[in-house]
């Protein structure tokens, strides 16, 4: 995809059912983890489409992802039928959730970063500035099952703390103590790989 940065582009074409990225804030890794989410539910079933969702540390930041993907989905010609809000009972509540969905019949749903709502998920998640929920533990926990089913984890986040689970658990992907593919994008990286250029643009 000719839009993303070559480090933009790693992350999209990244296949594995578990992918960490540790990177620094604002370089775009989330914006082109909305471009996948999109191709992915854009996509039959038969063509490996599926429902997508995304946890935030806030519902500011799961309006504006979902904003982005409806950006992208004008951008790819990505057939969708509704963009905006969609009240769901989330443990006997209504809660406020923001979803983009596809001609597919497949969605790209912003949800609440509760553990809970992980149970029974099959598809494609994202969790997103994963270091700074304040029960990231639990929410790996409950996530883990996620691939079960042949759907894929995406943990993105910057840095918050050595003893952090987000830490910890680049750090056993690093020692290949558990599976799983870690990206690491430094400023440093991002401006060596077109950043400032891009924004100058």
């Amino acid at each position: 995809m000719s839009l993303l940065l070559p480090y933009q582009q790693r992350w999209y074409a990244d296949r594995s059912a578990l992918r960490v990225c540790e990177k620094s804030r604002r370089i775009g890794i989330t914006w082109s983890e909305a471009a996948r989410q999109v191709m992915r539910s854009a996509r039959a079933r038969h063509a490996g489409g599926t429902d997508c969702y995304y946890v935030s540390t806030s519902h500011r930041l799961g309006r504006e992802y979902i904003e982005e993907c409806a950006e992208w989905a004008r951008a790819l010609n990505a057939a969708a039928t509704h963009f905006g809000t969609h009240i769901v009972r989330d443990f006997g509540r209504d809660v406020l959730t923001h979803e983009i969905r596809f001609a597919s019949g497949f969605s790209v749903r912003a949800i609440t970063s509760n553990p809970a709502a992980f149970r029974g998920l099959g598809g494609s998640v994202c969790i997103d500035e994963a270091a700074h929920h304040p029960n990231l533990a639990e929410l790996l926990k409950a996530a883990a099952a996620v691939g079960d089913w042949g759907g894929d984890l995406s943990i993105i986040s910057t840095h918050n703390g050595k003893d952090n689970p987000f830490n910890l658990l680049c750090e056993e992907i690093r020692a290949k103590k558990r599976s799983g593919s870690l990206h690491r994008v430094s400023i440093h990286d991002a401006v060596a790989e077109g950043l400032f250029k891009r924004q100058c643009q």
